[in-house]
């Protein structure tokens, strides 16, 4: 969980990095686990990234993360809630069910908590319930 951990660590310098680097930063995130021996399956095509403002104070970046060999309880994709002025953010993912099961709208906590919050909402309405969770006190 090194995009959480980074985010929570280091706030605005990881999402400025991400932003500049973007998907290119995300291949390399998911590589480092593996080390130089084994060669990652991962290419930076593989991520897409979109940046959206929200509202005057509120930028969201919406990550769609590797799907080939995507097993349950890995994440499918990310959302990432961003506040500059008051550095505020939060993390969310999409993770895979397990066979027969749906998909699970979770959360990672500054504190590293991770955290099942509901099923997944349809395609195309994940960033409204992330917001909507946030807006809530949910998260």
């Amino acid at each position: 969980m090194e995009i959480p951990k980074r985010l929570f660590d280091e706030r605005r310098a990881f999402i400025e990095e991400l932003e500049e680097r973007g998907e290119e930063l995300l291949c390399e995130m998911y590589a480092r686990p593996y080390g130089d021996k084994v060669p990652s399956s991962f290419t930076p095509e593989d991520f897409s990234i979109m940046d959206l403002s929200i509202d005057e104070e509120t930028t969201a970046i919406c990550i769609e993360l590797p799907t080939k060999g995507l097993g349950a309880h890995i994440a499918a994709s990310a959302y990432i809630i961003w506040k500059p002025e008051t550095e505020e953010v939060h993390y969310y993912m999409i993770e895979k069910g397990a066979r027969g099961e749906n998909d699970v709208l979770c959360n990672v906590t500054a504190d590293g908590k991770h955290q099942e919050l509901m099923t997944a909402p349809p395609v195309g309405s994940e960033l409204t319930a992330v917001l909507e969770l946030i807006q809530d006190g949910e998260g």
